[in-house]
């Protein structure tokens, strides 16, 4: 990792340095916004692409979309992040750098197969950048404190110790249990057995609905429940389709805001 960009190098040469090397890279603001319309997803490793942008901003920081296969630990001891990267451990030697701000990142490499989630504040002061949702800004970006940000490491990124995987990596959800009808109780009158059908057949309905249409039919379900409310509680009506939503796949935070 020789090539990396020493400090004090012009930010149009070092986003260059960056392209030819296969990082993509695009210009942000000094305080870490982007100038692109559409932030990270716009980053590019085109030469001629780096050097249109950073002709017409010169000063522009450089800003770095985390790339496939690689996790950013970001260590704020404004925060904390010190104090708990102290207390985690051993953090294997990788690529870092200090930040402006006086932190520092940390560059691991993942598995195949393996990625990392976006975590904010993990442990105090400590937070993830991860392949297709953050970025950081790369050295000698500038900062509004005043100070720049600089290589403290110039190895290749080490691969993350297991400890750091179990807290970063992504876990497939697990499979959503099977609707299961509740067992109908003894009826009082026509209608009470009537709606409890209709409750039954909604919520069947929801559990088989195919995805595209989860919310839409969850939604139309609740509605035709609502008819009955004179003989079906609120609270059975939402644990059944709250249940059978599930089973079809919704998340269940989703599944409440449409019974909500």
């Amino acid at each position: 990792m020789d090539w990396l960009p020493l400090d004090g190098t012009a930010l149009p040469i070092a986003a260059l340095a960056y392209a030819t090397n296969g990082w993509r890279v695009f210009p942000c603001t000094t305080g870490k916004q982007p100038r692109t319309p559409h932030g990270f997803t716009d980053a590019s490793a085109d030469p001629e692409q780096i050097r249109w942008w950073w002709r017409r901003w010169p000063e522009a920081s450089i800003g770095w979309p985390i790339a496939p296969g690689l996790v950013v630990i970001d260590v704020d001891p404004r925060h904390g992040g010190a104090d708990s990267y102290r207390a985690l451990g051993p953090w294997p030697k990788t690529l870092t750098a200090r930040t402006g701000g006086g932190g520092g990142h940390l560059v691991y490499s993942l598995p195949d197969g393996v990625e990392a989630r976006q975590l904010a504040g993990f442990r105090l002061g400590l937070d993830t950048r991860a392949a297709g949702r953050g970025y950081v800004i790369l050295a000698p970006s500038p900062h509004p404190s005043g100070s720049c940000y600089t290589w403290r490491s110039r190895v290749a990124p080490a691969p993350a110790p297991n400890w750091l995987l179990d807290i970063v990596r992504v876990r497939p959800a697990p499979a959503p249990a099977p609707y299961v009808p509740p067992i109908a109780g003894p009826a009082l009158t026509r209608r009470q057995r009537y709606a409890a059908k209709v409750l039954a057949g909604e919520a069947r309905a929801v559990a088989e609905c195919a995805e595209g249409s989860r919310n839409h039919r969850l939604f139309a379900a609740w509605k035709r429940c609502a008819e009955f409310k004179d003989v079906i509680p609120r609270a059975d009506a939402e644990r059944e389709l709250m249940a059978a939503a599930l089973a079809a796949g919704l998340p269940e935070p989703e599944a409440r805001k449409v019974l909500r």
